[in-house]
């Protein structure tokens, strides 16, 4: 059994070298997300249904990037770490 430490050192922004003012820039995909699903729930009637799970598929990619990514070049596992904030997307749908 492997227990793995999750100190702010190895996990979070701290992880790819950015201050916590730098690390406020990971909000940009999650406002796009809700303006989007946010608009088209409010054209189409019934919608909301079809758009819920497809508003955690970036939630989700970012996630598994997270941890099947190669943390040698900490690009990859950036990325799905600007993916996470999107999940208020289905909340905020609900």
């Amino acid at each position: 059994m492997t227990v793995v430490s999750s100190t702010p050192d190895d996990r979070g922004p701290q992880a790819f070298s950015l201050i916590k003012c730098a690390s406020s820039s990971c909000s940009p995909p999650s406002q796009i997300s809700l303006w989007i699903f946010g608009w088209l729930a409010g054209r189409k009637e019934n919608i909301r249904t079809y758009l819920i799970p497809i508003s955690c598929i970036p939630v989700m990619v970012g996630a598994i990037i997270i941890w099947k990514g190669s943390w040698v070049h900490r690009g990859l596992p950036l990325f799905g770490y600007y993916l996470l904030p999107t999940f208020g997307t289905p909340y905020v749908l609900t």
